[in-house]
This record gives structure tokens, C-alpha cells and sequence, in this order.
């Protein structure tokens, strides 16, 4: 009889071992992984049927500019920012919320200048530029700047600009003046103008 005691004894021993290493090694481990990123800020073109890129060229291109009398046409001189005398227009997405915008322009000149006209005479025409941005809430934010200026325009945006399909920059002419005043007749030639923008991240 105390035999088969000491073996129920061992047998019970022998078979409390593995529940209790059961137990012991039950708890779990958590951890967490964090997935970082960032977005630079960028403003780029986006051509129709293109890739993006960082600069944008077109042509306003106003025509014959002189009336039969010599002068500065009628309807370039009323144009107006509600009737401009001509636009180009693109497409610019920026990641910044608040891109920083300037503009700046050089007077409609006859090119060549080689020689300085005659009294009554005029080869240079001034004009106001503008650029006009769509912003995402809904609004479109102009900036100026007229030829005959020590400086050109611009400044914040305030806001993101407008995202989508569509253009959402305009580029502007309008309010032409002879420089030396209408009256004067215009030298024949080509003439040529500039408009610099630059839409940039504020950050």
C-alpha cells in the first residue's frame, strides 16, 4: 500500500510540473510602430497633357497697336481689369497654404531701340499686369503692378491655391498708355514686354 502511494505521489508531482510552466509564460507583449512622413513645400506647372515644372512661359499677344491715326488704339487704352486687352492663363498646385506671390513688368517696347523717336513721336507703351490666382475657398485674390512703377506688386496669398483640373492663375493687360502721352504717334516696329511672376512656398 505505501508503495502505491509513493507513485501516486510521483505521479502527481510529474503532472503539476507543465501546468505551472503553462501559467508562468502566459502574459503577452504589445508594442507600438510609428510610420512618419513629410511634405516639402513645392509650387510647380502642371501643362496641359504634361509633367510638372518649375516655370511657365506664354504669349499675350494684343495685335496691331496703333489706330489709322498713328496712335494707341481706343481699346487698349479703356481696357480695363474687368475688360482686359488680353490674358494667358495655367495651372500651379503648391503644398504651402500661404504661397507668397510677386509680380513685376517691363513697358511695351520697340525692339530694337536704336535711336530716340522724334518729338510727337513714342516707342515705348506702359500697362498694368496683373496676376489673378483662384484660392480653394472660392475667391480669386489679385496682384498688380504697372509698368512705370520703381517696384512691382505681390504678397501673400492668404489661402491655398484653388486644386483641380482647371486652370487657376490668370495673367493680365490692360489700362495702356503712350508713354509721353496718346497723342503721340508710335514708331513702326515689333514691340515686346515682359511679365515676371514667381509663386513661391512662404515656409
Amino acid at each position: 500500500m505505501r508503495k502505491s502511494v509513493l507513485v501516486a505521489a510521483a505521479a502527481t508531482v510529474a503532472f503539476a510540473g507543465p501546468v505551472a510552466a503553462q501559467t508562468e509564460g502566459g502574459s503577452s507583449v504589445t508594442g507600438a510602430v510609428n510610420v512618419t512622413g513629410s511634405v516639402t513645400g513645392i509650387c510647380a506647372v502642371i501643362p496641359d497633357g504634361g509633367s510638372p515644372t518649375d516655370s511657365f512661359t506664354g504669349t499675350i499677344s494684343l495685335g496691331e497697336l496703333n489706330d489709322s491715326d498713328g496712335t494707341l488704339k481706343d481699346t487698349l487704352i479703356g481696357s480695363s481689369s474687368a475688360s482686359p486687352a488680353g490674358t494667358f492663363t495655367t495651372r500651379v498646385v503648391c503644398t504651402d497654404n500661404n504661397p507668397q506671390v510677386t509680380i513685376s513688368a517691363t513697358p511695351l517696347e520697340e525692339a530694337p531701340d536704336q535711336i530716340t523717336p522724334a518729338a510727337g513721336y513714342a516707342d515705348m507703351i506702359d500697362y498694368t499686369a496683373r496676376v489673378a490666382i483662384n484660392t480653394a475657398s472660392g475667391g480669386v485674390v489679385p496682384f498688380d503692378t504697372r509698368t512705370s512703377d520703381a517696384v512691382g506688386g505681390g504678397g501673400p496669398l492668404n489661402d491655398l491655391i484653388a486644386a483641380g483640373p482647371q486652370d487657376n492663375v490668370s495673367v493680365s493687360v490692360f489700362d495702356l498708355d503712350t508713354v509721353g502721352g496718346n497723342t503721340n504717334i508710335l514708331v513702326v516696329g515689333q514691340y515686346l514686354g515682359v511679365i515676371s511672376i514667381t509663386i513661391s512656398p512662404n515656409t
